[in-house]
């Protein structure tokens, strides 16, 4: 799948996002709602590059 979503269709796949801090910061604020917004660095040919990850809560 990664082949053909990531550079056919320009989807970015978030597998391996650290969300243990996102999970403990939620806890403490009781909320637990927000939009996850991941913009991955535009290389060309890439497919598996860093995103620059935010949650805005």
């Amino acid at each position: 799948m990664h082949h053909r979503a990531i550079p056919l269709l320009g989807l970015s796949l978030g597998e391996q996002f650290v969300l243990k801090p996102l999970a403990e910061d939620c806890a403490a604020d009781g909320q637990w709602e927000g939009l996850l917004v991941a913009a991955p660095i535009m290389l060309d040919n890439g497919i598996a590059t860093p995103a620059n990850t935010i949650v805005i809560k």
